[in-house]
């Protein structure tokens, strides 16, 4: 768990980049994240597909209305790690 996780490449798109960090913020406050975005929660998951499986869960929620769909993605982080952040858009995993 001493690798560095790092979520954006060089080519990812600003608004992309501050929805990732925004992402990375609420893993490192809450142990979990809410995104109505799914290209960055696609984005995310391809940087974090070997961590996905163990440690890093994203799930999907659909909420509906009369209407209108509301889909949400939830990413959330095992009960017994946290996010130790190194800048704005790496992390590592520790254990609690």
């Amino acid at each position: 768990m001493n690798k560095i996780i790092k979520v954006v490449g060089l080519r990812t798109p600003v608004e992309i980049k501050k929805s990732i960090k925004n992402i990375i913020d609420q893993l490192e406050a809450n142990s979990y994240a809410f995104v109505y975005d799914s290209n960055v929660v696609r984005i995310f998951s391809r940087y974090i597909k070997n961590e996905r499986n163990k440690q890093i869960y994203i799930s999907i929620v659909k909420k509906s209305a009369r209407s209108t769909t509301q889909v949400t993605d939830i990413i959330s982080l095992s009960p017994n790690l946290k996010i130790v952040r190194k800048d704005a858009y790496s992390f590592r995993l520790k254990v609690k």
